[in-house]
């Protein structure tokens, strides 16, 4: 569990150079649903599922945040 509080800890640092910065950070960790079914026998990467889960995330929130060059 060593590397849950490493990635925790990165996340913060993201967050406080995204602020610094100020632009956006995605932060996927927070919406990331912790369920077991997305992520693969070791529990940290993510399977099939979880890959289209991530995606879909990514997506609403470039949307939403019109990030995306509309045609």
């Amino acid at each position: 569990e060593e590397y849950r509080y490493a990635f925790q800890e990165m996340n913060e640092v993201l967050k406080e150079i995204a602020q610094e910065n100020q632009t956006q950070l995605f932060d996927l960790a927070s919406q990331f649903p912790p369920a077991k079914r997305y992520y693969t026998f070791d529990g940290l990467h993510v399977n099939e599922e979880g890959a289209a889960v991530k995606a879909n995330l990514f997506a609403d929130y470039l949307i939403k945040n019109d990030l995306i060059p509309k045609e």
